[in-house]
């Protein structure tokens, strides 16, 4: 296995599932009373490699009672594991560059609350985090703990005491591990209660001889950048999400930024416009569209509270609608807008491959049409 996550013959989700297997199955455990043998190891390989097993069963245990919903969550831990080129410099800037410059006074200022909260900055986060995953490719299936990482890692001013709170918030033991495969529950924490593949939260293992462990390195790589939402919104959620959803608005601007300079604006309230002589599109920034049962479950009831709840998809829908009306809005966009055909995009930063499309109109369309509004594309 540890092979097999460095030489990438098997996928970081893959081999997700096979760990899980073999923890939910260690021997000594209620399940039962011996180890696996070689055959029932194989098969569970065998099961990995093709992923789904069954419409509403993975390894047995009874995941939903949907075929949607199943096909969401093995999407949903999959896919992104090949999106290192994304989500990586995206998280950077978002994290590292953009957020700290938009603390406002007395608001929720992300560094210093991380280091207040877990005794190293988010800097020193990147750099552990860089260099053990980069170390465990070279070291597959090599244990560590604090004190031997000053040696194997060698970073220059971070000692025993860092790593070992690095590792306090980046490991879990078999039995939190475990804890984190239950059927999710209304009132839970908000970030993903249920999951096939807890090692989005806690990438690295912690052994029952105190040691660690980190089985698939491309988690952990995830984990210490656009992960950090699990450090940062247990500080101060309402905080955290204000600051992100600033900081998310000002990394589209940059994006836009490497076009033409006369082609973008930015209205009064934040909505990002581009336009030539005839056409203008109409930029919608907002975060973490859907709530933590509809991610965790790809329930479509919650899905459809989700997109309709006030500020959401439907929310911003709406408000891209108004902006060619003067009512309320900037005067300098609305005579701009004259004469022009508008387009408007709403953009979300969320990690959700199924509820897209079709599925997402839909919904909007439903929700415009019971208050009296027009269908999306129909203007």
């Amino acid at each position: 296995m540890a092979a097999s996550a460095s030489d990438n013959s098997l996928r970081p989700s893959q081999l997700a599932l096979i760990v899980r297997y073999l923890l939910e199955n260690e021997s000594g455990t209620q399940v039962r009373d011996r180890g696996l043998t070689i055959d029932e190891l194989a098969a569970v390989c065998e099961m990995a490699a093709s992923i789904i097993t069954s419409p509403d069963l993975a390894f047995g245990v009874k995941v939903s009672d949907s075929s949607w919903s199943m096909a969401h969550r093995i999407a949903y831990q999959q896919f992104p594991d090949e999106e290192e080129s994304s989500y990586v410099p995206r998280s950077l800037a978002v994290y590292r560059q953009i957020a700290p410059s938009l603390v406002e006074e007395g608001g929720f200022d992300l560094e210093r609350r991380y280091q207040d909260a877990y005794g190293l900055t988010i800097n020193d986060a990147w750099n552990i985090g860089y260099a053990l995953t980069r170390w465990c490719l070279a070291n597959p299936g090599t244990s560590f703990n604090p004190a031997s990482l000053e040696q194997q890692l060698g970073l220059a001013d971070i000692g025993k005491d860092r790593y070992g709170k690095f590792l306090a918030t980046q490991s879990c033991a078999y039995d939190v591990y475990r804890s984190m495969l239950s059927t999710p529950t209304e009132g839970q924490s908000h970030f993903e209660p249920y999951n096939l593949n807890p090692f989005r939260k806690f990438p690295i293992l912690t052994l029952p001889d105190g040691n660690h462990i980190l089985p698939i390195p491309a988690y952990l790589l995830r984990r210490i950048t656009h992960g950090l939402y699990y450090d940062l919104i247990e500080l101060d959620r309402s905080g955290y999400i204000g600051l992100i959803g600033r900081t998310f608005k000002e990394y589209i601007g940059r994006l836009l930024s490497e076009l033409a300079s006369d082609s973008v604006s930015q209205s009064d309230d934040g909505v990002w416009v581009v336009s030539n002589d005839n056409t203008a599109v109409l930029i919608e920034c907002i975060t973490r569209p859907f709530g933590a049962m509809s991610r965790s479950t790809g329930n479509r009831a919650h899905l459809h509270a989700d997109l309709a709840r006030r500020a959401g998809v439907v929310d911003s829908v709406k408000r891209l609608q108004d902006m060619r009306h003067t009512t309320g809005n900037d005067s300098r966009l609305v005579e701009a807008l004259e004469d022009k055909r508008t387009v408007g995009v709403v953009v979300a930063l969320e990690d959700f491959y199924l509820a897209n499309g079709p599925f997402i109109r839909g919904i909007v369309d439903e929700e415009l049409s019971n208050q009296g509004r027009t269908a999306m594309g129909a203007e």
